[in-house]
This record gives C-alpha cells, structure tokens and sequence, in this order.
C-alpha cells in the first residue's frame, strides 16, 4: 500500500493519539467513577477510528481507500455504541444495560458493518468514487441509501446519548459542578 501524508492524515492521527492518552490518564483513575470503563472504550474506539480514517485518508490507490474505509465502519460503529453506553453509566441508568438491550445495541452497528462489507455486491453505501477536483490522493464517495441508513443509526445513537446526559444535567448544582470543576482541575497541581 502507498500512502500521501496529508492534513487530513495528521489531524486524524493527532487525535488517534489524543485519544489514547487521555484513555490512559482515565484508566490511572478509573476508580474514580463507575462510567470510568466505558469512557475508556470510547476513547480507544475513538482511537481505533481516527487511525482508520487516517490510514484511509492517506491512501493513494482506490482499492486501498475502501479498504480503510469499510474497517472506519468498525470504528464508527463501536463509537456511537460506547458514547450511548458511557451515558447510560454517567447518568446512573445501567439497569437499562441488561444483556438483551446490550446485545440490541451492538447488533445495528454490526448490521452496518456487514452492510458495507458487501457492498461489491449491492451498492447500497457507494454507487461509485469520483476523483477529487483538487488534485489530490482524496476521493469523493457516491452514497446510497445504505449510507443514509448507516448515518441516520450514527445520528441517533448520538442523539439518544447527549439526550441522555442533557437531562442529567440540571441534577448537578452549579455551585457543586464548580467545585467539582476545580477540584479536578486542582489535583494536577497539588501533585506537584
């Protein structure tokens, strides 16, 4: 595989790594909070993802490029879900983390998954590529309606976890989130 590093390349690469540091310092105070775990696997999804996209962004021939991009599937798949799980535990409402709503959530994603990975055989995410008018290794993706479909599961997902967290929101004092916004940002300090 030849690869054109590129803005995009670095920027997703900053935050693959970005996102493996900050899963590190969460895990050294993991015991700190219960949504700790899935905050973690956020982050090192997040990382799994920008380093695909990366990879993908900095390919130079068409084959590899929906190589990558059918495996930044797996990394979007697995953000969405663990950004809605890390909600669930923030806001205090694991009993909804039963094994059959578990399950329920990971199967869209991995229905996603499969859909593009045999996309040759439908073309229901891309119909086609078309180069870039700007000369460039970056290529523009014709959606389907498989695409739509995938978006539209990222989108709720999301929705339903800020959802989540935007209602347990107004549960914490403002007094108590600043004290416990200086508290944190103190520690740092007091280690010294």
């Amino acid at each position: 595989m030849l690869f054109n590093h590129n803005p995009s390349f670095a920027i997703l690469s900053l935050t693959a790594l970005l996102a493996v540091a900050l899963a590190v310092a969460a895990w050294h105070r993991r015991a700190a909070a219960s949504a700790s775990r899935p905050f973690i696997l956020l982050l090192l999804s997040t990382a799994v993802y920008a380093t695909v996209a990366a990879l993908e962004a900095a390919a130079i021939a068409l084959p590899d490029k929906i190589f990558w991009s059918k495996w930044e599937y797996v990394g979007s798949g697995s953000v969405m879900t663990f950004f809605l799980i890390f909600a669930l535990y923030f806001t205090h409402k694991r009993q909804w983390l039963t094994l059959k709503n578990t399950v329920l959530f990971w199967l869209i994603p991995s229905l996603n998954v499969v859909l593009v990975a045999t996309n040759e055989q439908h073309q229901l995410v891309w119909r086609g590529f078309v180069p870039s008018s700007q000369g460039t290794n970056q290529i523009v993706y014709q959606h389907g309606p498989g695409f739509y479909w995938v978006m539209t599961c990222v989108y709720l997902y999301t929705l339903a976890g800020s959802w989540l967290l935007v209602q347990a929101a107004p549960r914490a004092t403002p007094a108590a989130t600043i004290a416990a916004g200086v508290s944190r940002s103190a520690r740092p300090v007091a280690r010294w």
